[in-house]
């Protein structure tokens, strides 16, 4: 990214601080997204009602990762974010090639909580991290460059999974893509520096920063709570995760259902259509947010309403239109619009809190962003679609993914709700960061 700094070394190193995220993000998105293709097989083995996918896919998987998020960001905002995540990139590693040895469905349930587990510590570590090395004027971009591991992560998943789940077994695939995880732990501990919190923010260039003071927890809650803006994003974050990760998860599940595919046939290109349109996506809604957001801090929270509108109308052409080739083509639109909330929420949240709160403050949002969208999304979806299947048969999948996709009208609407506060917050969270300098 442009405008590092070259003679200041903490910023000057702060791209490969982001690649390395980067990479990271990526092994986390690979581990969980690749589940989704996998899906049919796991379903064929052990015999199960889609319920029971959804579980596997949603609540069992975000409980344990969003709850652990909380005390993991405390110590984040407390301790060296650095070993911490090389510490919880080992774990999540480990357990997903454990999924692959699990001859049971619990053993596999049990397996993917650890997953969580391990996954818990990732995101509060690494936007901490990334608001401490980029200043607002782009950390919406940086986030945006960050958020691309869902598109990239899910593309290998889709490519990988579908064709390692038909040529050699789920089993396989779960081994395959947990083991490099570990040697990645090892880079991450030994690459990344732990820069000093705020650094962004209050002295840029200058080499000399002070520690700000770490807050009480209850003062933290407080803050975040009494901060008006940071509880309606989380609102948006979590409408438009609940849509979004159930019918990401169950999209390939619809499409062999749906159209007699297998998932070698669907994984390439869909996985291909979400690497390219999901990275397009995020990249563009990382950089107009900071780009528009210079002229008006609002587009912030702007962005995402508008992305949810259009993502609404065109996911209902997805899941009403009978052709295999006019699903694929209409796919694109919501593929590249449903990553656009991601960057500029975040940004936005760690933007109106004080330096020392920010890990805190991301593990709140993805607790109840993951907690109410990843937990309850897909398991929602697969309970709807066995309520509906002796009605619609093999379409009953469908048409509980098109019942879901209203939920993008909350997304929309409470996003525009909290840009009404976002400037006079942002205003506030600027003139404490200036007191604690």
């Amino acid at each position: 990214m442009s405008g590092t700094s070259t003679t200041d070394p903490i910023m000057a190193r702060r791209n490969t601080v982001l690649g390395m995220l980067l990479l990271v993000y990526i092994s986390s998105y690979l581990d969980r997204q690749i589940l989704s293709i996998l899906l049919p097989h796991i379903k064929a083995e052990f015999d199960v009602p889609d319920t029971y996918l959804g579980l596997l896919t949603g609540l069992a998987f975000a409980v344990f990762y969003t709850t652990l998020g909380l005390p993991l960001a405390r110590i984040a905002d407390r301790k060296p974010r650095v070993n911490l995540l090389a510490i919880c990139v080992g774990v999540w590693s480990l357990m997903t090639m454990l999924c692959g040895m699990a001859s049971t469905f619990i053993q596999l349930l049990c397996a993917r909580i650890g997953v969580g587990v391990g996954e818990a510590g990732c995101n509060p570590c690494a936007h901490s991290l990334i608001a401490d090395y980029f200043p607002l004027r782009n950390r919406a971009t940086a986030l945006a460059v960050y958020a691309t591991a869902v598109p990239l992560g899910s593309l290998l998943g889709l490519m990988l999974g579908g064709w390692l789940g038909d040529a050699f077994g789920w089993r396989v695939a779960f081994l395959a893509v947990g083991a490099p995880g570990l040697l990645l732990a090892v880079l991450v501990k030994l690459t990344l520096k732990e820069p000093p919190r705020g650094y962004a923010d209050r002295s840029i260039g200058t080499g000399a920063v002070s520690e700000p003071e770490q807050s009480a927890l209850k003062e933290t809650f407080g803050f975040l709570w009494r901060t008006r803006s940071f509880r309606i994003l989380c609102i948006t974050a979590a409408a438009d995760a609940f849509v979004g990760y159930g019918l990401l998860l169950w999209l390939p599940s619809y499409l062999i259902r749906s159209f007699d595919l297998t998932g070698a046939q669907i994984g390439l290109r869909l996985g291909l259509m979400v690497g390219i349109a999901g990275l397009v996506g995020t990249l563009g809604a990382g950089y107009l947010a900071d780009r528009l957001g210079a002229r008006d801090r609002r587009f912030y929270c702007w962005m995402p309403a508008i992305a949810a509108c259009i993502a609404l109308v065109s996911s209902i052409g997805v899941y009403t239109a009978t052709s295999l080739d006019v699903t694929f083509m209409l796919l694109i639109i919501p593929l590249a619009v449903l990553p656009a909330s991601g960057a500029p929420v975040y940004a936005a949240v760690q933007s109106v809190v004080p330096a020392h709160m920010r890990a805190m403050a991301a593990a709140v949002l993805l607790l109840v962003t993951n907690l109410i969208g990843l937990g309850f999304g897909p398991t929602f979806i697969g309970f709807l679609s066995d309520m509906l299947t002796p009605r619609y048969g093999i379409e009953a999948l469908r048409m509980a993914m098109l019942f879901t996709v209203g939920t993008y009208g909350i997304t929309a609407s409470s996003a525009y709700l909290a840009s009404r506060f976002f400037v006079d917050d942002l205003a506030a969270a600027q003139r404490r960061i200036g007191s604690d300098s």
